[in-house]
């Protein structure tokens, strides 16, 4: 059995050095040092650097198997957590910050650089006279700022209402073309109240039912000089209302309304903003 180790010092560093050899009970214990920082979002990240000691197989009467599994625990304990610090933030936290909002989810496609265009409208000339549409869903802020892209859309005709085709792949089972639509929870004519989420949905020139509730995709005009695009909901009596997009910024949704300062009214605890849809160039 090996004599008792020492805490070492410059003296005896030499000594020790001799005695692991001459024993031959060197052993390499790993030991991992953790720092977190914040980012330029203010979100956590771990950094981690990794040490090999040369240590005793017992040190100061602990066994060397207890330190080993000690050192694993912390690191799994570290892993463990780093998930969690590393959550992405909402836009909750980010108002309470001070800071911009995050910009909305897109349901297919989103643009890396989609703040990039920041002209309030796009490009003129897009619309042929008679053959329909096609483009790309530009959401723009009311102030003119550029939210980003979504879906590239088509129809093939100008007669209005019409629908907007989704083009690419869209990941349906049914191997059907989905359009650009809303659904509702009932058959009912909307009400000032009512958040009517943008959704991809199955050609339906009428309010339909579906599994996921009532749906419908002929919905759409476009102003020609401008390219915004503009919806309005049948109702099953033939009355129509006029569908206004809106961005839930504590939801991250992109959404619609028939009146917002009502709506915003008897939601205050989580307002959402008006957007305007354009169809830019593919």
């Amino acid at each position: 059995m090996p004599p008792p180790f020492m805490p070492p010092n410059l003296s005896t560093f030499g000594r020790r050095e001799s005695l692991w050899r001459e024993t031959g009970t060197e052993t390499c214990c790993p030991l991992f040092l953790f720092s977190f920082d914040l980012d330029s979002t203010w979100r956590p990240k771990t950094r981690c650097i990794f040490w090999c000691l040369p240590l005793p197989p017992t040190i100061w009467g602990v066994s060397m198997s207890f330190k080993i599994l000690t050192l694993l625990g912390l690191v799994l304990f570290v892993v463990g957590i780093n998930p969690v610090l590393g959550t992405k933030e909402t836009n909750a936290s980010r108002l309470k910050r001070g800071l911009s909002l995050l910009p909305p989810p897109f349901l297919f496609n989103k643009r890396g650089t989609a703040t990039t265009p920041t002209s309030a409208r796009p490009s003129q000339g897009l619309l042929p006279p008679s053959h329909g549409h096609s483009g790309r869903i530009h959401v723009l802020a009311v102030n003119g700022s550029s939210l980003g892209y979504d879906l590239h859309v088509q129809t093939l005709t100008n007669k209005e209402p019409f629908d907007l085709r989704i083009k690419g792949p869209t990941q349906n089972p049914l191997k059907s073309p989905l359009y650009l639509g809303v659904v509702t929870a009932r058959n009912i004519p909307l009400h000032d109240l009512v958040k009517v989420p943008l959704s991809t949905v199955t050609q339906a020139h009428h309010t339909t039912a579906s599994d996921n509730g009532f749906i419908q995709s002929t919905i759409w005009a476009i102003d020609s000089n401008t390219t915004e695009l503009k919806a309005q909901y049948t109702n099953p009596n033939g009355t129509k209302s006029p569908l206004l997009p809106a961005f839930d910024p504590h939801g991250n949704e992109l959404h619609f309304v028939e009146d917002l300062a009502i709506y915003n009214s008897a939601n205050s605890d989580f307002p959402s903003v008006a957007v305007r849809f354009y169809l830019s160039e593919d």
